[in-house]
């Protein structure tokens, strides 16, 4: 009886030591140094790269990274982060060069400090890096919240991996503190990993219900909204991106930021209402489809308002992407959230026109199924191409791939590592039957794919 109760002990002291940092900015340091609020106990030391809110590469040319962190209330942990980061777009929007500005929002089992913080980095190194965005300044702004429960499990190969890709951007300094790390040592025996797989519930609702209020909404529509303004801002390019439940977090957000947004721009500009931002990316999206339905209808309503107005409502490019083979999305949501079945406030029902005749589905269909795994959303399929892949190294991929080097309706993927090698695709609208209202036209003529 003694050896189980300090085998429980033991599981509980090593769970406490792997939680996560709560309501407190795992970034507390600006480039000025501390910002006065209150830090975790192990990161009192100086400013460093990995614990601060605003990151400048060393390289040529440069790109930066801001960094704001919500709490679990959805509220700023530490309002100077969003300060700082209006301040230096603001400064950037007033150079003579255009601005290039990618906002990015993390899912489940991310923070500030987990391993997206660096492929986040990687990519606006990879865009800092392209001969046809030579003259533009790169600026990423990462969206964080305590994604995760546990401490990030840092992975050293890739870490290494990214740090050589990215030619020493950032000297020799990690931008992530590597003491923020599961201290478990065990990859595959980490008890901490079982407890976290019953965190979804949890995660999911402080993603769905508190991070997209009106904080992520105020840095998303006042960042990407300067960056649109000022003399470049018709050739600044903004990029807004979530992942998981970071999409779920952003579909909120833009939902319902947009209306009020659109109607002030509309009114002011007599002829053309204007998105604020250039390509609206959702991968992965962890979020129940409800709301990408709502999303679509409210911007298509917006478009044909507009037009009865003489207006033109110059939308994004919007895309939600999904891997069929993403268990997360396809298997996980859809048991986690089978309860809808029995749920009155579920049982609304929709009448939608489809190419292959009416159909009654409820609002609890919707919310069980993510937007990748809705049949009647779909609009578009990727499908593997019967071209050959270019002759082209891995490193070649992401440059091929902006600069159109593709036939119309294509692109390619690269793998690393064990699978490297170069994959062409194809989009097509073959085999899709999505539902639309009879109000707006086929839904594969929109601009949300």
């Amino acid at each position: 009886m003694k050896q189980q109760h300090r085998f429980s002990i033991l599981i509980f002291v090593a769970l406490l030591s792997a939680c996560s940092v709560g309501n407190r900015p795992m970034r507390p340091n600006g480039p000025e140094g501390n910002s006065g609020v209150p830090a975790p106990k192990q990161l009192a030391d100086p400013p460093t790269l990995g614990n601060s809110y605003f990151i400048e590469s060393d390289s040529q040319p440069k790109f930066s990274c801001s960094f704001i962190e919500y709490d679990e209330q959805g509220d700023f942990l530490n309002p100077k982060q969003q300060d700082h980061a209006f301040a230096h777009i603001e400064k950037q929007r007033s150079s003579s060069r255009p601005l290039l500005l990618f906002m990015y929002c993390h899912g489940w089992n991310n923070s500030s400090q987990s391993m997206d913080v660096l492929r986040f980095n990687d990519m606006l190194y990879r865009l800092s890096q392209q001969q046809e965005l030579k003259n533009y300044q790169v600026h990423g702004v990462y969206l964080a919240w305590r994604g995760k429960i546990f401490k990030p499990d840092i992975n050293e190969e890739e870490c290494k991996s990214l740090l050589m890709a990215q030619n020493g951007a950032f000297g020799d300094d990690l931008i992530v503190d590597t003491r923020y790390r599961n201290p478990i040592p065990f990859r595959y025996l980490n008890p901490s990993k079982l407890f976290n797989f019953f965190s979804y519930w949890n995660r999911k609702n402080v993603a769905e219900n508190n991070v997209s209020g009106v904080p992520l909404s105020r840095s998303i529509f006042e960042l990407s909204g300067i960056a649109k303004s000022g003399k470049n801002g018709n050739k600044n390019i903004v990029l807004l991106m979530g992942h998981s439940f970071g999409a779920l977090a952003l579909e909120q957000s833009v939902g319902e930021g947009a209306i009020g947004f659109l109607q002030d721009h509309s009114n002011r500009n007599q002829r053309a209402a204007e998105w604020p931002f250039d390509l609206f990316l959702l991968v992965n999206s962890a979020g129940p489809s409800i709301y990408s339905k709502l999303l679509q209808d409210s911007a298509n309503s917006l478009r044909l308002y507009a037009t009865s107005q003489g207006k033109n409502l110059k939308g994004p490019l919007a895309i939600s992407l999904t891997s069929k083979s993403d268990r997360a999305t396809r298997v996980l949501h859809r048991l986690a959230n089978s309860g809808t079945h029995f749920m009155p406030s579920m049982s609304r029902r929709y009448s939608l026109t489809t190419h292959e005749g009416q159909q009654e589905l409820t609002s609890g269909y919707f919310y069980r199924r993510t937007p990748g795994h809705n049949p009647y959303l779909i609009n578009r399929q990727i499908t593997l191409s019967n071209q050959q892949p270019p002759t082209i190294s891995v490193d070649e991929v992401f440059h091929h791939n902006l600069v159109g080097g593709n036939s119309k309706g294509s692109f390619l993927t690269s793998a690393r590592g064990k699978h490297q090698g170069i994959t062409s695709w194809t989009i097509t609208t073959e085999n899709t039957n999505p539902a639309y209202n009879n109000e707006r036209d086929d839904p594969k003529d929109d601009l949300f794919w």
